[in-house]
């Protein structure tokens, strides 16, 4: 697993020293600063595991309570028990607690609205579902506080619809701020196939052989304190993915988020530790608020169509592109910085054409390798710079206006041949110089909403004496060579190997 915390002081490191340089012009150094404070200063707040589970639900009215056991025993109406497999049968409110090695709780409703609190229960079922919502309006699981409960599934199923320990055919609600235990060994650890929303709770997805949240409609995080490892995506959804608060900690297989439609992010914390793309979008993607930290072996943020970017703080080291837009993309505010390997893929890609990269706002620093894209003059208002330079891992990159001391000085975790940089410190007018490790890469003079520093070659690549193709994109080859005639081909899975020399992040 990669380290999260030492990404994230990484990130403190860049976003203190460009302050520091704005105020007083000195550098402060990255060791021995609290990782918990990074997505704070970013402009979120960090909250503890115990604010982001929420406040206690109490049931109101009459309970039915529902004792699993050896001799399972129900206290109440509206429910019935047949060998191992508990069913309610009508509306209103449930306590379940107890433990039951073989068997489920099935919730069978014809359009009735069922609440169901987990009070203590321990919960298998090898053949289904644990815990099965075959028909109701809307099912709320009410997490009952300072209990654990613990509910998982076999391997092999009797039924192909059912697909997860937690399964629900109606909408399924969340909340409380008790603790949930899910392993999913058929598919899913908790899947809806209709929506899925999360309020509050402990949530932990122990491992999933498939995804750990799975909706067939949308998934609405509001809160919750949400761990979850497993095989394939962290969160997936077949139509829309929100996300407005919460503390959320994902090692995937695959996505750490993935909406087949748009996906949102609005607030919470959320940190990708593991994942090939770390958050991707069939759609639109759009970031307003947050903290997240991402980690993954392909692109790091990926939008089918467009990408924006209005606020939060995105922290990202990727092997494949940094922020990758099959679209349009545009960042008018927040904090992002992501690092790519120095391979061929780029710190920025947009779609091919005629689509447009806006800044208007915000912070970012995105290095990688060869490719880049060209600022749209027209509808930016925020000035840029593209440094073409060969910085190895670990190298310092610093950046001066003439005349007026220091404007950024960050510490590079992954090797680079373009590093592109966008901040409110930057006047259009100034010229500007870059160094790295102390020798000089160049300097530019920003007449205009962008500026490139240092030439390319060396096969690192970059903007050099290049016109820009279809969209303004960069045509690939880079450093102003020659496109070879044939390009390669790879077989289906395979993946090209670094440069020599180079090499992924580390796992």
């Amino acid at each position: 697993m990669r380290r999260w915390r030492a990404c994230l002081a990484a990130g403190l490191f860049l976003f203190l020293t460009a302050c520091a340089s704005e105020e007083s012009g000195q550098t402060v150094e990255g060791e021995g600063l609290d990782p918990a404070a990074t997505i704070a200063v970013r402009g979120t707040t960090q909250v503890s595991a115990e604010e982001a589970a929420g406040n206690p639900v109490a049931l109101s009215g009459s309970v039915t309570k529902l004792a699993l056991g050896d001799e399972i025993k129900i206290e109440g109406s509206g429910a019935a028990v047949q060998g191992n497999v508990v069913t309610i049968q009508a509306g209103g409110n449930y306590s379940l607690s107890g433990t039951l090695k073989q068997g489920q709780v099935v919730v069978d409703a014809e359009k009735a609205d069922v609440t169901v609190e987990f009070a203590g229960v321990s919960l298998n079922n090898e053949t289904g579902p644990a815990f099965y919502v075959k028909e109701a309006k809307k099912v709320i699981l009410v997490l009952k506080s300072e209990t654990v409960n613990s509910l998982s599934d076999g391997a092999v199923y009797a039924s192909d619809d059912q697909k997860a320990a937690v399964f629900s055919e109606a909408p399924l609600l969340l909340r409380g701020n008790g603790s949930l235990e899910l392993t999913g060994s058929y598919k899913h650890a908790l899947a809806s196939d209709d929506t899925l929303v999360v309020e509050g709770g402990h949530i932990n997805v122990i491992s999933a052989v498939s995804d750990g949240f799975h909706a067939n409609d949308e998934i609405a995080v509001k809160g919750g304190d949400i761990k979850i490892t497993c095989d394939s995506d962290g969160m997936e959804s077949e139509k829309h993915l929100t996300i407005d608060g919460g503390l959320l900690e994902i090692a995937a297989g695959d996505d750490g988020l993935h909406a087949d439609k748009n996906l949102t992010l609005r607030g919470g914390t959320i940190n990708i530790t593991r994942s090939f793309e770390g958050i991707e979008a069939k759609d639109k993607l759009s970031i307003t608020g947050g903290g997240i930290s991402i980690m993954s072996d392909d692109d790091a943020v990926n939008a089918g169509s467009d990408l924006t970017i209005l606020g939060g703080s995105v922290y990202a080291e990727c092997s494949g592109d940094g922020l990758d837009s099959n679209g349009n993309m545009t960042i008018s505010g927040g904090t992002v910085t992501v690092f790519s390997d120095s391979g061929g893929n780029g710190p920025i890609d947009i779609g091919d054409r005629g689509y447009t990269f806006t800044v208007a706002g915000g912070t970012v620093l995105c290095t990688g390798g060869s490719m880049g894209i060209r600022v749209d003059e027209a509808s930016s208002t925020q000035p840029s710079l593209w440094i073409n330079a060969a910085a190895a891992a670990n190298a310092t990159l610093s950046i001066a206006v003439e005349g007026g001391g220091a404007v950024l000085s960050a510490k590079l975790p992954a090797s680079s041949g373009l590093i592109f940089y966008s901040s409110e410190k930057l006047e259009k007018g100034r010229t500007y110089t870059a160094e790295i490790d102390g020798a000089e890469v160049g300097a530019a003079a920003l007449s205009g909403m962008s500026a490139s520093i240092g030439e390319s070659g060396g096969g690192m690549g970059g903007w050099g004496d290049f016109s820009p193709g279809e969209g303004g994109r960069r045509p690939r080859g880079g450093g102003g060579q020659a496109m070879p005639e044939e390009m390669p081909s790879f077989a289906e899975g395979e993946r090209p190997s670094f440069p020599a020399g180079g090499t992924p992040p580390e796992q």
